[in-house]
């Protein structure tokens, strides 16, 4: 199911704007990763049980996502509920960063300091910047 969901996103986000730089996304390659284990949805909410994150589908949307603000985040896009995979990554950068990905196209990465990269698979009307 991931790979589908990456395939709509890659082949989706070639008509968006650009996101995050070059130099940023070359920050970003992943030299270990770790997943954490899916907490058990609800009865009657099990529809993403087997969507899982790898560590190259997570390389895949660090490279080819889109950053978002906050606000436009968590109010511009739909939520996909019981279905948040979520995990740890230390990046070529020296960091080690938190990462979220939810199904539906949407993830974030958060550094130890709290800030946090938002990102989309791609941008919808409502969510355009500037």
């Amino acid at each position: 199911m991931f790979t589908h969901l990456l395939w709509t996103a890659l082949t989706l986000g070639s008509s968006c704007p650009d996101s995050l730089p070059r130099g940023q996304r070359d920050s970003l390659v992943i030299v270990q990763f770790t997943a954490d284990s899916a907490l058990p949805a609800p009865t009657g909410a099990r529809h993403f049980e087997s969507f899982r994150v790898d560590s190259a589908g997570l390389a895949a949307i660090l490279q080819h996502w889109f950053a978002v603000s906050r606000q436009n985040w968590e109010h511009n896009y739909s939520h996909v509920a019981f279905g948040d995979r979520t995990g740890s990554a230390r990046l070529r950068s020296g960091h080690t960063v938190r990462w979220l990905v939810r199904p539906g196209g949407l993830a974030f990465l958060e550094y130890p300091d709290g800030h946090r990269i938002y990102l989309v698979s791609c941008v919808n009307d409502w969510g355009r910047e500037g």
